[in-house]
């Protein structure tokens, strides 16, 4: 069975961490469950929205780096799925503005997606998981 799903911050299975100041970090990343895997497709989206993790929470600044990268089970590698800076990630209404994922790339079962920031580039020294948004869709392919 094929479908397109969105994975968002609501999909059971995220673990979520408050990233390190000034260092690409893991806020956010997703076990792709056994008996299943997700294919990315061109033309499939990514939308964030990240916020610090100061006294009063503001978004990032638009000039820090983000990648979204598969880590192939068992510690055989990774391949970066999409990078740019926030900017290019930060729409969730203007469907012809989200960004878009340029090449095929298959996350297998116990592959885990990891959505990566550093805040390195704005004023921000670390990035509250628990109020950022993300979503990306795929291809569902189950067994």
């Amino acid at each position: 069975m094929k479908r397109q799903i969105t994975l968002d911050q609501n999909t059971s299975g995220w673990t979520e961490t408050d990233s390190a100041a000034q260092v690409m970090t893991t806020i956010a990343e997703y076990t792709v469950p056994v008996g299943s895997a997700l294919v990315f497709r061109p033309n499939d989206t990514v939308s964030l929205y990240l916020e610090d993790n100061e006294s009063t929470a503001a978004e990032l600044d638009g000039s820090c780096p983000v990648e979204i990268v598969i880590e192939k089970p068992y510690g055989i590698g990774s391949d970066l799925l999409v990078n740019g800076q926030y900017t290019k990630f930060k729409e969730f209404q203007d469907q012809t503005k989200f960004a878009r994922i340029n090449q095929t790339m298959v996350a297998r079962a116990n592959s885990v997606i990891k959505i990566r920031a550093n805040p390195n580039y704005s004023t921000i020294d670390t990035i509250d998981a628990s109020d950022c948004r993300y979503a990306l869709t795929a291809l569902l392919v189950l067994d």
